[in-house]
């Protein structure tokens, strides 16, 4: 036990325990690619666009293991990375499609549904 005199302070030393986990089972993934309408694969099986895995409002969250992610769009060349996840990460992807040779602006757009005439 310690004792105040003036400004000092006698006694044990404060001390503290700063035990850090890294929080939860998965590891998150923020896909920030542009295009945002490139479909995304994992391992082969879409599972959305980049759109919905882009930190708003959620991430693509991963079981602690390896991974292929593709990103493909129409009219552009596709990109195929190689993902090992931990317990804990948040790992960012910040890829831009290039368009294939030949392809301009208006080739790559899809344009809305006119419904029926």
């Amino acid at each position: 036990m310690g004792w105040w005199w003036g400004l000092g302070y006698w006694g044990r030393p404060y001390s503290y325990v700063t035990v850090v986990e890294r929080p939860g089972r998965y590891g998150r993934i923020d896909l920030d690619v542009s295009p945002e309408e490139a479909e995304v694969h994992l391992n082969g099986k879409y599972i959305g666009t980049a759109d919905d895995f882009d930190g708003y409002p959620d991430y693509l969250y991963l079981k602690p293991g390896h991974y292929t992610l593709e990103f493909k769009l129409g009219g552009h060349v596709g990109v195929k990375k190689e993902v090992e996840v931990e317990r804990g990460d948040l790992i960012r992807f910040g890829d831009e499609l290039a368009r294939e040779p030949g392809r301009g602006r208006l080739d790559s757009f899809t344009p809305e549904s006119k419904g029926m005439p």
